[in-house]
């Protein structure tokens, strides 16, 4: 088996509407969470929990192959958050925006490396970073 990677982008929309986000991020949620719809869990509806707000997300692995390598799918979101100007970039408070990354490694153990520069990039939105890595084995 091929060694599968992602980044994600969340953001939630009580910074903005989907629109607003669409505009300002240069793009198209690929995903979006409605606050007070059932949650979705296994792809099936949980119907006792609700979602608790509004998420607009946005998935490398729909515009990146999920076999390249990790390093494309950084830089993809990297890509999409410089376009944003720094006066847009401090409107964001800690916990609105999450920078995730995954990956399923076959053949070797898993690691992440983020550059000095997109530490600072992401520090600029003061986002959350959540790396879940697993080590599958073939």
């Amino acid at each position: 088996m091929k060694d599968e990677y992602g980044a994600l982008l969340t953001v939630t929309s009580e910074v903005s509407s989907f629109e607003d986000l669409n505009e300002l991020f240069g793009t198209q949620a690929d995903k979006t969470i409605i606050k007070g719809q059932p949650q979705l869990i296994g792809g099936k509806v949980a119907p006792d929990r609700f979602n608790e707000q509004d998420v607009w997300i946005l998935d490398s692995r729909f515009h990146v192959s999920k076999y390249d390598a990790l390093d494309k799918h950084i830089e993809f979101i990297v890509a999409i958050l410089s376009r944003i100007p720094n006066s847009s970039r401090a409107n964001f408070k800690s916990g609105d925006i999450e920078f995730s990354l995954t990956g399923y490694e076959y053949s070797s153990n898993p690691g992440v490396h983020l550059d000095s520069a997109v530490v600072e990039l992401l520090s600029q939105f003061r986002a959350d970073i959540d790396i879940d890595f697993f080590a599958v084995g073939e």
